[in-house]
């Protein structure tokens, strides 16, 4: 009886024991995650998204967090820079962006991947990576427009501007387009003709 006693108390003592070093490590190692944001785990067996949260133990995995939440971008298409119209008027044009990671598998792999963890936290860095692809489809759109449709129709160019952009972003998806500011590029200021 007081053998059967002591292996029973043995038994309860080693898994409290193993119960105890599971808390530990849960609290030690366990990864939580923002509402407005993904965390991109390597593993032995692969890459994995979390949106939840997860046990990053180091050595064995490495994690990093991916910023899912909404960027604005700036971009000025103004002065020498100023693209010019179907009908030849050259035009000064501030468009602001709202872009986020779209928050899927495949997405968020593509973006952290290609863009980097770090730029997708930075709006600053993330604006110095897209502006030559902003700046380019604005730079189209504005060709393909007469002036005074590009004044006149502004929900229907940022409409079709988003669809432009959206579709080579790396995982990143628009979600508005916003002409800021339409207007011709005074004469003292304006370049060659584009």
């Amino acid at each position: 009886m007081a053998s059967e006693l002591i292996t029973v108390v043995v038994v309860v003592g080693a898994l409290a024991v193993m119960f105890g070093v599971w808390v530990v490590i849960v609290i030690r190692f366990y990864r939580k995650i923002g509402p407005n944001e993904a965390l991109v785990i390597t593993t032995p067996n692969g890459v994995h998204v979390e949106r939840r949260g997860r046990i990053v133990i180091p050595f064995l995995h490495q994690a990093e967090s991916v910023d899912l939440s909404t960027k604005q971008l700036r971009v000025e298409r103004k002065g020498r820079e100023a693209p010019t119209t179907k009908d030849g008027v050259q035009t000064d044009l501030v468009v602001v962006f709202y872009l986020h990671v779209n928050d899927t598998h495949e997405d968020v792999l593509k973006a952290a991947k290609r863009i980097g963890t770090e730029r997708l936290r930075d709006a600053t860095a993330l604006k110095e990576l897209l502006a030559p692809q902003l700046a380019s489809a604005i730079d189209t759109l504005t060709r393909a427009l007469v002036f005074e449709n590009l004044e006149r129709e502004r929900e229907k160019v940022e409409d079709e501007l988003t669809k432009i952009v959206d579709e080579n972003l790396d995982g990143l998806t628009v979600d508005r387009a916003v002409l800021e500011r339409v207007e011709r590029t005074p004469v003292e200021q304006a370049g060659p003709f584009r």
